[in-house]
């Protein structure tokens, strides 16, 4: 999910619209009486803005949702609900209720004005065009009435380049558009001018690192891939009181590319666990379990190094207690390295389920070069709803370009040499991918050169989607070019990714 940040800074200047035409209803006028309450107990009059808005968006908590909550009145009107919300109205009733400067008043009129002038535009109501239905013209808007600052170039953002036409497009989701051509027309000029602005956004990718420029209260747009549409969902952001804790799932006998991981969430945690457990379950009969490198006291000196706060090293009887449950992700798990290891990603889930429960973290970190495991876990973790941040991290190299891994232990100097047509093979098909191009273009001359190599033996190489990880025959979408080789009896994998 890619991320918009505004920082609140200023309060709101109070409209001139008379509040007569709309009258609260006795439910909403119940949720009012009882939030002053809670504004003088907690003594919100006392607190700046930006810390009121966690503390007044806690006061709606359970809450009701309920969609189209502003479409209920024939003549568009300042719709008041604060007995259920959507997540446009949560934050509307939220900011009006925190910019508002005297609690004991206990002002109503005060509310909706506040209302009023975060919703329409120039704090205007002339018909149905006055919304500010786009979060883009929100922003913007917000923005000229320098009641909000946009801090996402700040943190880390680029520009924003979709073209807004949804409700234009898609007029008949829209009674009013429908009734009435002229406001059609309008909402065209709207969507005109909304193309013509500079907007940010935090690619998915960034928005770990943008995370520590985040203030509680500020407020989050997710964007959202829906053609015509810039944003899909919005809410306020809030920090765990406490200790952040970062997770680096390993199997020992660490080298440099997990030391790049221990780093990576050191820099982005208060607490830093790395699991040292090499798992059964993951090793197939005949596979290397009894052979796989193991040296705990040279991974301690090392997790110490870089500042890891706690190793978690336990026996295999220690986490299986005569097992029956096991965690499974179908479809992503029946290619590329499942395809010829099909019990491999069963036990990979069922471990790292089980880290996530005993170490509960907010974030985990994991190599790209393990990329179908990766896939793997960041569906578990949406499917079976934890609440962790998967961070995926790059390959790190050898000088000469060999992906590092604890099996390239078991090379020999000659099978040494012979494992970089791995990297000479990524290399190649970095150089030819392009959009369009078909899958065979990019994988054969990938394979020519990992068959020149006489200790080399293809266990597959192959072009993948990268959500479903299913094969694809050209390049129309995200890819994933991955590969396994055996050097030797070693088996190796490597892969890149390719981005439309």
């Amino acid at each position: 999910m890619i991320r918009l940040i505004l920082h609140l800074f200023l309060f709101l200047f109070l409209s001139s619209y008379s509040c007569e035409a709309y009258r609260l209803s006795s439910s909403d006028q119940k949720v009012l009486n009882s939030f002053w309450k809670y504004a003088e107990e907690h003594r919100l009059g006392n607190l700046p803005v930006n810390e009121r808005i966690p503390s007044i968006a806690r006061f709606f908590l359970g809450t009701p949702y309920q969609s189209n909550t502003l479409n209920v009145t024939r003549e568009e009107l300042p719709v008041i609900n604060l007995h259920e919300l959507d997540c446009v109205t949560f934050v509307e009733n939220v900011l009006a209720l925190a910019f508002l400067e005297q609690y004991n008043q206990q002002s109503t009129e005060a509310f909706v004005q506040n209302i009023i002038r975060l919703r329409y535009r120039n704090a205007e109501i002339v018909d149905y065009t006055s919304r500010l239905h786009y979060s883009s013209d929100w922003l913007y808007e917000m923005q000229q009435a320098h009641l909000l600052t946009d801090i996402t170039q700040f943190a880390g953002g680029i520009p924003y380049s979709k073209q807004i036409c949804f409700m234009s497009e898609h007029s008949q989701k829209y009674p009013q558009l429908q009734k009435d051509s002229s406001l059609l027309k309008k909402i065209k000029t709207i969507e005109t001018a909304i193309n013509q602005r500079t907007y940010y956004y935090i690619p998915k990718d960034k928005i770990n690192e943008a995370c520590n420029k985040i203030k509680n209260g500020d407020i989050i747009l997710i964007t959202t891939h829906i053609k015509g549409l810039d944003t899909s969902h919005l809410g306020f952001a809030w920090k765990k009181e406490g200790k952040t804790i970062g997770l680096v799932p390993t199997m020992g006998y660490l080298h440099e590319g997990h030391a790049s991981l221990i780093r990576r969430c050191r820099e982005e945690n208060d607490i830093v666990v790395v699991s040292d457990f090499v798992n059964p379950t993951q090793f197939g009969p005949n596979e290397d379990l009894e052979a796989y490198p193991r040296d705990f006291d040279r991974d301690s000196a090392l997790c110490e190094s870089i500042g890891a706060d706690l190793i978690f090293s336990p026996s295999p009887a220690e986490m299986y207690h005569d097992p029956h449950a096991f965690v499974s992700i179908d479809t992503l798990s029946d290619t590329l390295c499942g395809k010829t290891r099909p019990i491999h990603f069963k036990g990979v889930c069922t471990v790292v389920s089980k880290l996530f429960n005993i170490v509960k973290p907010d974030c985990a970190y994991f190599g790209q070069k393990d990329a179908q495991q990766l896939a793997i876990i960041r569906k578990m973790v949406l499917d079976l709803n934890f609440d962790i941040q998967i961070v995926g991290c790059p390959i790190v190299r050898e000088e000469d370009g060999l992906a590092k891994s604890s099996r390239n232990t078991y090379l020999s100097c000659e099978e040494r040499k012979a494992a970089l047509c791995l990297s000479k093979a990524v290399k190649k098909g970095q150089e030819l991918i392009r959009n369009g191009i078909a899958a065979s273009e990019v994988l054969e001359p990938m394979c020519e050169i990992i068959n020149s190599e006489p200790l080399a033996r293809i266990d597959y190489v192959s072009m993948v989607d990268a959500l479903s990880m299913q094969p694809v025959d050209s390049v129309n979408a995200d890819v994933l070019v991955a590969m396994a080789v055996y050097i030797g009896k070693t088996r190796l994998i490597d892969n890149f990714s390719y981005e439309v």
